[in-house]
């Protein structure tokens, strides 16, 4: 018992406190590419993944998560599909790295990002979007619409 009482501070202390995404968005204007790549905690990530469900989480699902919960349409409403292209692992933080076509830039897209706001309701997903000449950033909490890229 007192073992178990003297851990748990120290188990408070591990956890991180903050329930946070950062996602870095580009346009390569010569390819019309679009990149992503979304940080995320990697135990907040497997958690909303797994969902209610256990058991083993494959890159399949993690791509089907989160093409869910981070979406960008062009300014004509037509989703820009974004192919999973991994993910890297470093300490405790998971970054994933997306990849679409772009034909018509960014300028007039929507975007989205609803990662692990099903989970926490603390969850602040911020995105860096740059493309052409503009920069801006986009701030996303639990029910959030989404927002629009001037």
């Amino acid at each position: 018992m007192l073992g178990t009482l003297l851990l748990q501070p120290l188990t408070a202390a591990i956890a991180h406190p903050l329930h946070t995404t950062i996602t870095d968005l580009t346009l390569d204007a010569r390819t019309s590419k679009v990149q992503a790549v979304i940080r995320i905690f990697a135990d907040d990530f497997e958690a909303a993944v797994a969902g209610p469900r256990k058991g083993p989480i494959d890159d399949r699902s993690k791509a089907a998560y989160v093409s869910r919960q981070f979406v960008i349409r062009g300014a004509d409403g037509k989703p820009i599909a974004l192919r999973w292209r991994g993910s890297k692992l470093t300490d405790d933080l998971l970054w994933i790295q997306l990849e679409g076509d772009a034909p018509k830039g960014l300028r007039g897209a929507t975007v989205m990002n609803a990662m692990a706001s099903e989970l926490f309701g603390d969850q602040v997903n911020i995105v860096k979007a740059r493309y052409g000449a503009q920069q801006r950033t986009l701030l996303f909490t639990r029910g959030a619409r989404p927002k629009r890229l001037p």
